[in-house]
Formats: structure tokens, C-alpha cells, sequence
């Protein structure tokens, strides 16, 4: 991307459009080295509408005039995604390791209950 766009260190959060405010989510815009830019948005899996599409509303979200001002002549270097887990300790998984001989160690997982 054209390094005059966003600076090294720049960070800016993003709530509502596109997420519906009935909704947990948000965006991100991080200014990265070497004129780069790191770009994304985070929406709770817990959206009661079955027809509600997080990769939709992504795109969406890049064809808000500054994002799409900002993404104007760059190239995909990386893309992914991710499941962040929310809700604090009592929302992650157990995990218990048993030792089953000494060339493997089998994770068993259940749900924290205390």
C-alpha cells in the first residue's frame, strides 16, 4: 500500500456498521512496517440469525470510504481466520492430559463446570 495512507503504530477499533448493534463484534486497522496494514473483524458466534454471514458482512465493512480509501491499490498478502475465545476463564475448555505410554500424551477435553 502507498506509505503516506496510515503510519507505523496507527490503531483504530471500529463498533456498528456494518454489525448490527444487537450483536457483539467490531473491526480493527493496525498501520504495519514495511507499508503494511493489518485489517479485520471479529463477530460473536452466538448471532441468532441462521442467515447472517460474518464474511459478508467483512466485505461490507472494507466498503466503508475510509477503509476502502485505505485498501485502494494494496495486494492480499495474508488472510485467515480465527476463533477468539470470550467470556473469561469459565468460557474456555478444560484440559486434562493423561500419559498413556511415553510416545504419546493424549489431551482429554471437557466442559469446566466449577
Amino acid at each position: 500500500m502507498q506509505p503516506e495512507k496510515i503510519q507505523p503504530g496507527y490503531v483504530a477499533h471500529t463498533l456498528g456498521y456494518p454489525v448490527p448493534s444487537s450483536m457483539y463484534g467490531g473491526g480493527w486497522i493496525y498501520g504495519l512496517s514495511n507499508n503494511r496494514v493489518s485489517i479485520g473483524l471479529v463477530i460473536a458466534l452466538e448471532y441468532a440469525d441462521p442467515r447472517f454471514d460474518p464474511h459478508a458482512t467483512f466485505q461490507k465493512w472494507k466498503t466503508n470510504p475510509f477503509v476502502a480509501n485505505l485498501l485502494e491499490g494494496g495486494k492480499l498478502v495474508r488472510y485467515g481466520a480465527k476463533s477468539l475465545p470470550y467470556g473469561g476463564w469459565y468460557a474456555c475448555l478444560a484440559i486434562t492430559l493423561t500419559v498413556a505410554s511415553s510416545s504419546a500424551i493424549p489431551a482429554v477435553f471437557s466442559t469446566r463446570k466449577n
